[in-house]
Formats: structure tokens, C-alpha cells, sequence
């Protein structure tokens, strides 16, 4: 669904990557190394898919202010500089970008450039690294909810399942928001929130796997022993936010965004630090967790 929102004319007008990076590389007469590679990689996702030109701060995940610059000068014979105020704008040579997004985004400072229209808002979003939180795990157990009874939890009046918060508890970073739910019919519910720290979607699957184990690691103190729990391999990844945020903005008193389009939504999000993004956030699942792990790291193999 996000792909569908972020359908860009502006790709049938350029060259796909590999066709480019071949033109790229002739011109420079040598391959790129490693970092430049990821740097042209982002410039055309840039260029391509949000339709506009780039400046440093579209790299900041990547390499410093400095380091960016010194990188612009060795490939300088396939970067395009247009220049903007003070500030200098950039597009690999031979991609066509998008004429009225480029004039918006340059000439609009970094703090209101986030008034714009709706593609000019994804633009932020889409190259930015993908995030997931609000993430939902379920497991079957056996005997685990009369354990809990039997060590003096009490469960909820009205449904009857068992709540186990651990914000508070030293074991596990309570930044990542973990909870655990019992039914009576003995399911076992992960939740791990993390919405102000989502967890990297492409690497960060062996992190979720290790919150897991300090999350039983506190159930069998909470229950003792006398239960099972299924193995990882049959976990059910019930639903879980996959987010792409925007640079942090300074928004002005009052300023809100909320647009949703059947399970994608886009929206202004304050963070802890008094700062704010836009979200791009899709909801998916459910699936097989080990499935979904298998699917990260096939695509990633496949993009080596």
C-alpha cells in the first residue's frame, strides 16, 4: 500500500539503477567504492522515486556533513549542482527530476518545507530507513495461565485475561514498552510498543529475538516452570507498524496531519525530545514470525 501511495510518474522518465550506475561508472572511470555506492544508491531514490534534489541532510544516517562534501568533489563529474540561497542542491547526472517539487523543496527552509502538498510530504518519507513497532506476538502455552493464578496474579474482571506491564522491571529496557497478556485459554501475547524507538525493520529481527527472551525470562520468574511455551519457529507475528519518519521539524503551536488510506496512514508524531516527524506507518500481518525474519533476509541477500 505504501508503494501505491508513492507511485511516481517521474520513474518511467529514468534510466533503472543498474543502467545508470554502468553510465556512472564510465564516466568516473573506475568503480565506486562502498560508501559511494550507498551514497548514489540514495541520491537516486532521491532523484527517482520522491521526484526532487538532494542536500546533505538527506545523508545524515550515513556520513557526516564534511565527509558528504568531500564525497561530492570526488564524484563531482556525475553530480548535477543546482544552486539554492545559500545552500547547494544536488541530482546524479542523467536522472530528469520533478521541476515543481524541486523548486518548492529548494527554495523552502527545512522547517516549513514540511507544509506542502501531499507527494511533497511522502518525499520526506520515502527514503528514509524502514522501522517497525506496535509489534503484536502470539504464542500458544500450556498450563501458563493457571501457573499465574497459582503465583497470585489476578486477572481482569470483565475478560478474564492476565496483564503482566514490565515498563518498570530492571531486566528489560522499558524504552521498548513490553507487556505480556495470558487468556484463559492459555495464549500468550508479546506486545513491544517502542513507538518513540521502533526497531529497524531490515536488521533488526536478532534485537526482537532477544527481547522475546528476556520477556520469558521474566514470565518463568512471574510463573515459575511448571508450563510450556511453543517454540520461536510457531510464533505468530499478529500485526506489527511498519514506519518510515521523516527528518526531526520544529512545527508551530497547533499544527496537526492525519490522513489514512485503508491500513497506510501518514501523520505528524511528537517525539520525547519536543520535536516532531512525519510517519508514514502501515499495519501488517499476521504472519509466521520466522517467515517474515526469512523475508528480510532473503531481500536483503538478493540486494548484495
Amino acid at each position: 500500500m505504501i508503494d501505491t501511495l508513492l507511485n511516481n510518474p517521474n520513474e518511467k522518465l529514468n534510466p533503472t539503477f543498474n543502467i545508470a550506475l554502468t553510465q556512472w561508472t564510465n564516466a568516473l572511470g573506475r568503480v565506486l567504492t562502498p560508501t559511494e555506492l550507498k551514497i548514489v544508491k540514495l541520491g537516486y531514490k532521491i532523484n527517482v522515486l520522491s521526484g526532487r534534489v538532494f542536500d546533505f541532510t538527506d545523508f545524515e544516517n550515513i556520513v557526516k556533513h564534511s565527509y558528504f562534501n568531500f564525497i561530492v568533489s570526488k564524484l563531482k563529474p556525475i553530480f548535477v549542482k543546482v544552486h539554492a540561497s545559500d545552500k547547494s542542491y544536488f541530482h546524479l547526472k542523467g536522472l530528469y527530476t520533478d521541476k515543481k517539487l524541486t523548486q518548492w523543496y529548494t527554495d523552502t527552509s527545512e522547517n516549513n518545507r514540511i507544509f506542502g502538498t501531499l507527494d511533497q510530504l511522502l518525499s520526506l518519507t520515502k527514503h528514509r530507513p524502514a522501522m517497525m513497532h506496535d509489534i503484536h506476538i502470539d504464542t500458544k502455552t500450556s498450563n501458563l495461565y493457571q501457573s499465574l493464578l497459582n503465583a497470585g496474579r489476578k486477572p481482569d474482571e470483565n475478560n478474564h485475561k492476565i496483564f503482566i506491564p514490565l515498563n518498570d522491571n530492571p531486566l528489560i529496557d522499558s524504552y521498548i514498552e513490553p507487556s505480556l497478556t495470558v487468556t484463559s485459554k492459555d495464549t500468550l501475547t508479546f506486545a513491544i510498543g517502542c513507538t518513540f524507538n521502533p526497531i529497524p525493520y531490515s536488521t533488526g529481527f536478532p534485537k526482537l529475538f532477544d527481547i522475546l527472551g528476556q520477556m520469558k525470562t521474566i514470565l518463568r520468574i512471574n510463573a515459575g516452570n511448571d508450563f510450556q511455551i511453543c517454540p520461536v519457529s510457531d510464533y505468530n507475528l499478529r500485526y506489527f507498524h511498519f514506519n518510515q519518519d521523516s527528518l526531526e521539524y520544529n512545527f508551530p503551536p497547533g499544527f496537526t496531519l492525519n490522513l489514512v488510506q485503508n491500513h497506510t496512514q501518514i501523520y505528524h508524531k511528537t517525539l520525547e525530545n519536543g520535536n516532531s516527524v512525519i510517519r508514514l506507518e502501515e499495519k501488517k500481518g499476521p504472519t509466521n514470525l520466522i517467515d517474515e525474519y526469512h523475508k528480510v533476509e532473503f531481500k536483503k541477500g538478493s540486494e548484495l
